[in-house]
């Protein structure tokens, strides 16, 4: 309570694939007397590398799906919808995001000073440290606007508020150790698998998971360019297994305007893909259920080297062998997964784990999900009960 009355937060949803990071902070604030939480739909310029105009129906469609009650204020002019935000004078803003392109300026970091900014990670586990690109070296992770001016970032893991308090151009007093609200929601979904590939017999099931860091001079963990050619031939060759491509949700146009790739190189793969009886393509956020009801996944990716471990599978790393470093939780996240250079080296490992069972990291999981989820199942509460402390409720 502030007050006599409950604390107002907004959470502005410009993004409906990230909406699992914060959807059980908004169910716990539903089911709290002292809260009042809102969500308000914003357009998203920028997803994703392309233009995005439709992105607001999207994201509106989207909750309107889950069942989320929501208003959209930002249907015409962005300027008179902040107004409209002003006058319902929230304590907290949640922001989904800390990327100032992807959204109008009415909706970004400084706009929004007027009330207590917060923030928790769009995806989970940071790997790395180095999300600077180009000649930009500020620590884009952990320093960007919205960092500096959020009065909360939760984070899923001591080491993290440790590399992020030592990035911190504002020392990360704001840093709070929460555990990861989505890692708790995936966990929940272990209980109701599901697989797009429906069969006569029951297959050996892989999640193909490839990161969109395709070009040089940026992230470099992309292996698509190199890797496709042998998936394909893999599936088109073993009728025994069923591979799922799992895109990174900006993969595909960061394809089309790549000139090894061409847009013709890319439709004609999709192609090929697609008229296989034993692969399908799955794009949008609610994956929980295609991991649950997988047997396990080859990923080049960042975030889904944490995710997928919450499922206790076998994870295979496509190593692109010239990425940017992994950090410290970064290494003891992917001492939990085989790493290989060659899809021909992966496709080695999963044939012996079909035939023998044969997994050598599978102890080491164990010990990578208790690393990943420090407070099992109480992330948003632990949210929740820090924000009711910091505002003296």
């Amino acid at each position: 309570m502030i007050g006599n009355r409950p604390g107002r937060v907004l959470f502005l949803v410009h993004n409906i694939e990230a909406w699992d990071s914060l959807a059980d902070v908004f169910d716990q604030m539903q089911a709290a007397p002292d809260f009042e939480p809102m969500v308000a739909t914003i357009p998203c310029l920028y997803h994703h590398g392309s233009d995005n105009s439709d992105g607001e129906v999207a994201n509106h469609n989207g909750l309107s799906r889950l069942g989320v009650p929501h208003f959209r204020p930002a249907t015409g002019d962005p300027e008179i919808a902040l107004d409209f935000i002003k006058k319902i004078t929230p304590d907290i803003i949640f922001r989904q995001s800390p990327w100032e392109m992807d959204i109008p300026t009415a909706f970004g970091a400084n706009s929004l000073t007027f009330a207590r900014l917060c923030y928790v990670p769009y995806f989970v586990g940071a790997v790395v440290d180095d999300f600077s690109a180009g000649g930009d070296r500020i620590d884009l992770h952990g320093d960007q606007l919205l960092h500096r001016l959020c009065w909360r970032i939760y984070a899923e893991h001591e080491i993290t508020v440790q590399n992020m308090r030592a990035r911190s151009s504002r020392g990360g007093d704001h840093i709070v150790l929460s555990g990861h609200p989505k890692l708790d929601r995936l966990w929940k979904t272990r209980a109701r698998p599901a697989w797009p590939i429906e069969s006569g017999t029951r297959a050996f099931r892989i999640v193909w998971a490839p990161h969109h860091s395709i070009t040089a001079g940026w992230l470099g963990f992309g292996t698509f360019l190199r890797t496709y050619r042998d998936m394909l031939a893999w599936a088109q060759e073993d009728p025994a297994i069923e591979i799922v491509l799992k895109p990174h949700p900006a993969l595909f146009g960061r394809l089309r305007g790549d000139p090894t790739m061409r847009p013709e190189g890319l439709a004609e793969f999709l192609r090929a893909w697609g008229v296989l009886p034993n692969t399908a393509i799955v794009e949008g956020g609610d994956y929980g259920p295609l991991f649950a009801g997988s047997d396990a996944m080859i990923t080049d990716g960042i975030s889904f080297l944490s995710e997928y471990q919450i499922f206790d599978k076998p994870l295979v790393f496509l190593d692109s062998g010239h990425h940017v470093p992994f950090n410290r939780l970064g290494e003891q996240i992917i001492a939990s997964a085989w790493r290989v250079g060659l899809v021909a080296d992966a496709r080695a490992f999963l044939n012996d784990f079909r035939r023998q069972g044969m997994d050598p990291t599978a102890k080491s999981r164990i010990a990578t999900m208790q690393l990943l989820r420090p407070f099992p199942g109480e992330a948003a509460q632990r949210i929740v009960q820090d924000l009711r402390v910091g505002l003296g409720t």
